[in-house]
C-alpha cells in the first residue's frame, strides 16, 4: 500500500525530469496496483531508496489478538482470513475517521500511524498523539464485537509510542510503504508487553497526553484549593517507562 500523496509526489519529481512518458502511466493506477508498477528515475539503481522522508514526530500504533495461535488452530483457514478480514475492516474504518493511516497488517497484527501528513492535514504535535490514542482506544472496543470460535469477545493488545522515523519506498518488486526507526522497535515492545484487553502507552506519549495534569488539593493560582482526588486517575510514567490505559 502506497499513500496516493506519495504517489503523486514521485509522479511530480519523474515529470520534472522529463519523464513525462512514465508519469502518464502512473497516474491511470490505483493503490492496488501501484505496488507493482509503480517507478522513478531512481529505478535505474535498485540500491536508491524511493521517496525517503524523515518525519520529525509520528504516533505509531501496533495491535495484536491475545491468544492468536490458539484461535487459528481451532479453525479453518477460510474462517481465519474472513475473521481478520471483519476485524480489519473496523480498524479501516476506525482509521479513516481519526486521521490515522493504515500501515500494513501481518497476520493478526495491524499496524498504523498518525502524523505522517501532519503537515498536509494541518495536524499540530498534541493532536497527532491525541488521534492515536484514540483510534487505538477504540481498536480495543471495535475488537469485542467479533467472537472467537468460543464466542468470546476477541481481546487485543494495543502499543503507542510517538517519536522520530523515516519513511520509504523499499524493495524492487511489490513495493511497499514502509516506516523505520527506534519509535517503531519501542511501539511494538509496548504492543507485545501490554495487558491483556488494554492499551500500553510510553512515557513520551504518557506525558504528552496528561503532563498538565494537576491533583486538586494543590494550590490554584488565586490561593485556592480544591478537594484531595485528581483531576485524571493516571501516575506520572517513570522515564522510557509504558503505561497502561483502560
Amino acid at each position: 500500500i502506497i499513500p496516493e500523496n506519495v504517489i503523486h509526489a514521485i509522479q511530480q519529481v519523474g515529470d520534472a525530469q522529463g519523464e513525462e512518458h512514465r508519469v502518464s502511466k502512473r497516474t491511470s493506477l490505483h493503490r492496488t496496483s501501484t505496488t507493482d508498477s509503480l517507478s522513478s528515475s531512481t529505478d535505474a539503481d535498485s540500491s536508491a531508496i524511493v521517496y525517503g522522508r524523515s518525519h520529525d514526530k509520528v504516533a505509531i500504533v501496533f495491535a495484536d489478538i491475545v491468544s492468536f495461535t490458539k484461535i487459528a488452530s481451532n479453525l479453518e483457514a477460510q474462517e481465519v482470513m474472513n475473521m481478520l478480514h471483519n476485524l480489519y475492516c473496523k480498524f479501516d474504518t476506525l482509521c479513516e475517521v481519526n486521521n490515522v493511516y493504515k500501515v500494513e497488517t501481518i497476520g493478526d497484527s495491524y499496524m498504523a500511524a498518525a502524523g505522517l501528513f501532519s503537515s498536509e492535514q494541518g495536524l499540530g504535535e498534541k493532536k497527532i498523539v491525541q488521534d492515536a490514542v484514540k483510534f487505538a482506544r477504540e481498536m480495543i472496543v471495535a475488537a469485542r464485537d467479533v467472537k472467537d470460535p468460543w464466542g468470546n469477545p476477541m481481546m487485543l493488545r494495543v502499543g503507542v509510542h510517538v517519536g522520530p522515523v523515516m519513511s520509504g519506498i523499499v524493495g524492487r518488486i511489490r513495493k511497499r510503504y514502509c516506516l523505520f526507526g527506534d519509535a517503531v522497535n519501542v511501539a511494538s515492545r509496548m504492543e507485545s508487553t501490554a495487558p491483556v484487553g488494554q492499551l500500553q502507552v510510553s512515557a513520551e506519549v504518557f506525558q504528552e497526553m496528561f503532563c498538565h495534569t494537576r491533583r486538586r488539593g494543590e494550590e490554584e493560582e488565586g490561593g485556592e484549593e480544591e478537594g484531595g482526588e485528581e483531576e485524571e486517575e493516571r501516575r506520572r510514567p517513570s522515564a522510557g517507562g509504558g503505561e497502561s490505559l483502560r
